[in-house]
């Protein structure tokens, strides 16, 4: 199988928020060396002439500020929201891994922006069973599927279940899947090109995940049962066709978005 990786929005995500700490650092740094310089000032001003208490008052008001500050400017990004990141990358990173073993007439697509869609969708496989748009989660514990309703159960801290909603992965593949599939049938409406419906499919690429489904709106599995429900489907697409279809993906910038 070969892979292409268009955008990696996860690590750009994470680069953005250490990008925004080191500006933050930057941009206070020379307010802290103001800071310092108008502390020391006032003390050595009201100490001199003997006003001990304003020299106590200015001295500890510009030491409170400079902790304040200090800490504001070593602080790194919101841990919560590198481990939602990172989280995610790692379960971009897991369906590459799994699917190596698909003939080479199947080519794996990473992080496609779509024109016309919010987001990038984590994977596309183009192949003989045709075109899928793949969103790929890394959640853990019991997850609940209704319909296009969503839920979850982990233990929490101290072992305490924890129950909770999940934003619609089946709805959002689908939509981008729609979006995905507009774009491929104005490039390939006039060349009488066959099978070009995408495909949604929601795949949880954690080890340790659980999945109560009820009624699903689209396919869902887990990693390791993708590789033999694709390689089950019937041929829908022809080795010429799926060269065209990934050579239109492969010029996909998220520019175009």
């Amino acid at each position: 199988m070969k892979i292409y990786t268009l955008t990696s929005h996860v690590a750009d995500q994470l680069g953005a928020l250490e990008a925004a700490s080191l500006t933050r650092r930057r941009r206070l740094k020379p307010l802290l060396w103001l800071l310092v310089v108008l502390t020391v000032g006032a003390l050595l001003w009201f100490g001199l002439r003997g006003q001990l208490q304003l020299a106590v008052l200015f001295g500890g008001a510009g030491v409170i500020a400079l902790v304040v500050l200090g800490v504001i400017a070593i602080a790194g990004p919101n841990e919560r929201d590198v481990a939602i990141k990172r989280s995610g990358a790692a379960g971009e990173a897991v369906l590459p891994q799994l699917l190596r073993s698909l003939p080479d007439s199947y080519t794996l697509l990473n992080g496609v922006p779509v024109p016309g869609w919010r987001a990038d969708i984590d994977h596309v496989l183009v192949g003989p069973s045709g075109i899928w748009a793949i969103e790929a989660k890394h959640h853990v514990g019991m997850v609940q599927c209704v319909g296009d309703a969503w839920g979850y159960t982990r233990l929490g801290p101290g072992g305490v279940p924890r129950e909770g909603h999940i934003g619609s992965p089946s709805q959002q593949v689908r939509r981008a899947a729609e979006s995905l599939e507009r774009y491929l049938r104005q490039h390939g409406g006039s060349r009488n090109i066959a099978g070009l419906d995408v495909q949604p499919l929601v795949v949880f690429t954690h080890p340790q995940v659980e999945l109560d489904l009820e009624a699903p709106t689209l396919p869902i599995f887990k990693a390791a049962a993708v590789e033999a429900f694709i390689i089950s489907q019937s041929v829908k697409l022809k080795p010429v066709a799926s060269e065209r279809i990934v050579g239109w993906l492969r010029e996909l910038r998220p520019a175009q978005r």
